[in-house]
């Protein structure tokens, strides 16, 4: 755009190489972020942004959420430190013994089973990319089964997705969220999560790291009820800022 100037999407879409049906999803976005304008007639143009101004716009908008995030940080901080060092006053003389942590696939899968399976209320899941469960359109793996039982009986399932990627990587990610919507998971989808975690009820939560260095997979299970119930706040904190599936999926219809 900034090489060719003022120009059509059907246009943009033929310089950019970006397909058809996402050219105006894009467009949409980049005149939101200040990098180009829509000019309306008879024929819809786009006109791009002056670079300096354009750049300016975008580094002051990275900045504010940089503060933004920041901010909520130092809120979760501020509330995790008190519960945190009133349950070390509390605990007996092995601080330790409401944590697990698990080193194995097979020991992390076990779990995640486990713990889906004795929810009886509420099972909560940051689902960060890449999704760690495996997944096939005849949805018969042995780890989408506790997740069926847990929704049979009744069990809330929310799961707050990160999307993005490659338009192949959107296509397949669609997939996976159609399913497990069907099934009977609600889902909302979010740009970025902060970490993989499943949220027990209100008494037991599991997340999972990897570590750059040796590509290994971590988890830790934690079995504290006021601990859990923190992590139950950041999790409805991007939750109600998520965006609902209904509305997502509509974009690549």
């Amino acid at each position: 755009m900034v090489k060719h100037g003022e120009q059509t999407a059907s246009d943009l879409s033929k310089n950019a190489k970006v397909p058809r049906g996402r050219i105006y999803d894009v467009l949409e976005r980049l005149a939101q972020r200040g990098f180009c304008t829509l000019e309306q007639g008879s024929v819809r143009k786009y006109s791009p942004t002056h670079p300096d101004i354009a750049i300016k716009r975008a580094v002051e908008e990275r900045e504010l959420q940089w503060h933004q995030n920041k901010a909520k940080a130092i809120d979760i901080a501020s509330l995790l430190l008190p519960i945190y060092t009133s349950s070390l006053e509390r605990q007996p003389s092995d601080p330790t013994k409401f944590l697990t942590v698990l080193t194995s696939k097979p020991a992390i899968i076990k779990k995640f089973n486990e713990l889906v399976a004795s929810a009886k209320e509420n099972v909560r899941a940051f689902v960060k990319q890449p999704y760690a469960m495996p997944f096939t359109a005849s949805g018969d793996e042995p780890q989408i089964d506790p997740l069926k039982a847990a929704n049979k009986a009744g069990v809330h399932l929310k799961g707050l997705y990160e999307v993005g990627g490659s338009e192949d990587e959107i296509a397949n990610q669609n997939e996976v969220l159609q399913y497990f919507n069907k099934m009977g998971e609600d889902i909302r989808v979010t740009q970025e999560i902060p970490i993989k975690m499943l949220i027990i009820d209100s008494h037991t939560f599991m997340f999972s790291v990897l570590h750059a260095s040796t590509t290994q997979l971590t988890a830790t299970v934690i079995h504290h009820s006021e601990l859990t119930a923190a992590m139950v706040l950041v999790f409805e904190q991007y939750w109600n800022s998520a965006t609902p599936i209904d509305e997502h999926l509509a974009k690549y219809d």
